[in-house]
């Protein structure tokens, strides 16, 4: 197969008129809504209408989708802490390396796109983060999130001990890409695992209202949300007992400062704990288990949690922003 850099540098000038190029990416092995929007919002594209070229890697980590996990069996390294990647580093790291020296001679947009773990259930929201060396502004990175429709977008800090994620965050692919000053943001497309029509729809028309916002298509299949509910910070809920957690909330309702979100009760259903916040927060399902101190690590990712366990959030108007542009008239291979 021929490198993807080289592909686009052949090709006549007539077909990269517009030199616009998105990516979409799939990091883990077991989300499968994004892949399948991936497929579905290719696969409705005429190759005689697009100005520009797309790519799309429908699974960036083929050993993690062998077996349905977020990791790759041979190292058990989170793929999407791995870039830049290193070519002579465990299989994960040869893979970022691989996929990385591809894109970024190409890419003028890149979108990656994931699903929270097999256990748990969310609807689909947006994860940003900003370089301080990064040529695209907050407002740039959230109209481009926009087209989504994303129930949040969350800005996502990558320094240590914020208490979101363990692990080497500025290693993420969309962080790289930026430090090339390439514009590039997560969409996390419900929950992993499984098919979910409806997230797999917004997650095509995402793509199409991209797309078309860059210039690579006529028309806007629908418009980009008017106002976002921004979360500038996010937090994990944690307890002191072991048992089953039994939620109060469904997805994404906001829950006021002081109210419960659910109970740990025991085997014979006793309630052992009841769990609190003293911030307004939000939900997302998450699985049924407690095992204290610690409750569901994620069952509130992408929640509108603050930090320090407070609640960050603002709506943020979404301007109208120039698409990412290069010049038409260089090929990929000279970018």
């Amino acid at each position: 197969m021929a490198r993807v850099v080289e592909h686009l540098a052949s090709l006549a000038p007539a077909s990269r008129a517009k030199g616009r190029i998105p990516v979409g990416t799939m990091a883990s092995g077991a989300e499968i809504n994004g892949i399948l929007a991936a497929m579905d919002f290719i696969g409705e594209l005429s190759p005689t209408e697009v100005r520009g070229s797309v790519v799309v890697t429908a699974t960036a980590n083929a050993p993690a989708l062998d077996v349905r996990h977020k990791y790759a069996p041979q190292d058990g390294q989170d793929l999407d802490q791995t870039f830049p990647g290193n070519p002579r580093g465990l299989i994960s790291d040869r893979l970022s390396a691989a996929l990385f020296a591809e894109l970024r001679g190409c890419a003028d947009l890149v979108i990656s796109m994931h699903t929270l773990s097999l256990i748990y259930d969310c609807n689909p929201y947006g994860v940003y983060k900003q370089h301080p060396e990064g040529k695209f502004g907050e407002s740039e990175l959230l109209r481009l999130v926009s087209f989504f429709r994303p129930t949040v977008p969350c800005q996502m800090s990558v320094e240590p001990g914020q208490g979101e994620l363990p692990g080497r965050i500025p290693g993420a692919l969309d962080y790289q890409c930026l430090a090339l000053g390439i514009p590039a943001f997560m969409i996390e497309l419900g929950a992993g695992g499984r098919e979910d029509r409806a997230h797999v729809r917004q997650g095509g028309e995402g793509f199409i209202g991209v797309a078309a916002h860059m210039g690579l298509i006529e028309g806007v299949a629908r418009p980009p949300a008017a106002t976002l509910r921004r979360v500038t910070s996010r937090t994990h809920v944690t307890c002191e007992r072991g048992g089953l957690f039994r939620r109060l909330h469904g997805s994404d309702e906001l829950v006021r400062a002081g109210e419960p979100l659910g109970r740990i009760v025991d085997m014979h259903g006793e309630t052992v704990e009841t769990v609190t916040r003293e911030r307004d927060i939000g939900d997302h399902r998450h699985s049924p288990r407690a095992g204290g101190p610690y409750r569901g690590s994620r069952g509130l990712r992408g929640a509108r949690v603050g930090r320090g366990g407070g609640a960050e959030m603002s709506r943020h108007p979404v301007r109208a922003a120039q698409a990412p542009h290069v010049d038409p008239g260089r090929t990929a291979s000279e970018r």
